[in-house]
Formats: C-alpha cells, structure tokens, sequence
C-alpha cells in the first residue's frame, strides 16, 4: 500500500509539474492559489500568489499527499489583434494643443488624398522626427524646419511655407482618426523619417533622396526613406 501511495503521489507530482509549466507560459495568468507538498519525487511544488512557479528540490520523502480542495483559477480573456504588414505598437504620444493642432495640418496637407494608412504613415513620419535627436523637439518646429541650401531656404515640409495649404486647411474626419491612431501607438512607418511623392516633386530633391537616403516602401503616391 505504501508502494502503490507513493506510485500515485509521483504521478499527480508529474501531472502538476507538466500543468505548473504550460500555466508559467501561457498568456492566461492563474491567481490566488498556492500549493507546497513533499512528496517522494523529491520536489517541493509551490505556486505564489502571484503565479510565480517555484521548483525546489529536497530530500524529503515522508509527505505524500496532496490536497487541492482549495484551487482556484482565475482566466482573464485577451483579444488578439489580426496581424498587418509593417505594423508596430509603440507607446501612446501626449502632445500639447499646439502640437496637435500642427500634426493634423500637415497630414491633411501632405496626405489628404492619400488612403488611410497613408494618412497614418506621414502621422508616423512626423512623430518620428519629433522623437529624435537630430530633429526639432515640438511638433510644429518639426512641421515649419527650414534650412539653407544651395538655392535658398528650403522647407522641410513644403505645405508649410508661407500662404500654402499648412496655414489654412481644414483636417478631415478621416485625417484627424489617423492622427489619433498614430498618437495611439500604431506604426507603420519601419522608422522612416523622411517621404517624397517623386511624379510631384523638384526633381533635385528627388535626387537628393536616391544619394543620401535609404529607401524602405512605397505606399500610394509616396515612397519613404530612413
């Protein structure tokens, strides 16, 4: 009897190994239980409060029984979000009204005939440069950056320059989810921080582009390099 007590204890000790493991891994979280036998397999089984799996191994032999009267599991339901192609998920961005207001402006802008992930790309664009060292730390600075070059000032986005579209349009309804949507995390932009529609662009900064950057993707009348 005592063989066949221990023979069952080692096969339950198995079975809650087997089932401590897959729970530690799963992206369901098991709560609120805890159990901690000897039992004659010379393991120690406890699970924490907080699901934290604990094997210790021990030399006891003289506990075999094991009471799970107590158990509880607790599963919490996820949604899965369908995979897309160069998608990321960042962080949401907090901007100041100003900011904002400058953000959808220019992808109204630059992108308003754009679809919606192109609406959401120059978004992405945007932020990008926002977040990085090499450029302006607001938004609208991003927006309205010049530099000198060989043939005078050069606006970085040139809806900005003075009298053109940045300064009176009106942002969409669809233009302003997509600002929202960029805001909210959503990536599609594989770290681009700079985009050209070339069929309507000077073709010296096209040229530009080709030299100097790498380009990643084309997405409807624009191609966007890092």
């Amino acid at each position: 009897m005592i063989l066949k007590k221990r023979n069952l204890a080692v096969s339950i000790a198995a079975v809650l190994c087997s089932f401590s493991l897959i729970i530690s891994t799963s992206p369901l979280h098991a709560r609120a239980f805890a159990i901690k036998r000897k039992v004659s397999t010379g393991i120690d089984i406890m699970r924490s409060t907080e699901s934290t799996p604990l094997l210790k191994m021990t030399n006891i032999w003289d506990e075999a029984d094991l009471d799970t009267s107590n158990l509880k599991i607790s599963l919490k339901k996820i949604t899965v979000e369908p995979a897309v192609e160069g998608k990321t998920k960042n962080e949401k961005t907090v901007l100041t009204d100003r900011d904002y207001d400058a953000l959808c402006r220019i992808v109204q802008a630059e992108a308003g005939h754009e679809d919606y992930k192109g609406k959401v790309l120059v978004a992405n664009v945007v932020l990008n440069r926002y977040k990085s060292s090499i450029f302006p730390n607001t938004v609208y600075d991003v927006v309205t950056q010049t530099h000198y070059g060989s043939n005078g000032l050069v606006y970085q986005f040139s809806p900005a320059k003075p009298g053109c579209s940045f300064w009176y349009v009106s942002p969409s309804e669809e233009t302003i989810k997509a600002v929202n949507k960029a805001l909210n995390g959503t990536d599609y932009s594989q770290g681009a921080l700079y985009f050209v529609a070339r069929d309507k662009a000077d073709p010296g900064n096209v040229s530009w582009f080709d030299r100097n950057l790498t380009k990643l993707f084309k997405h409807g009348n624009h191609e966007f390099f890092a």
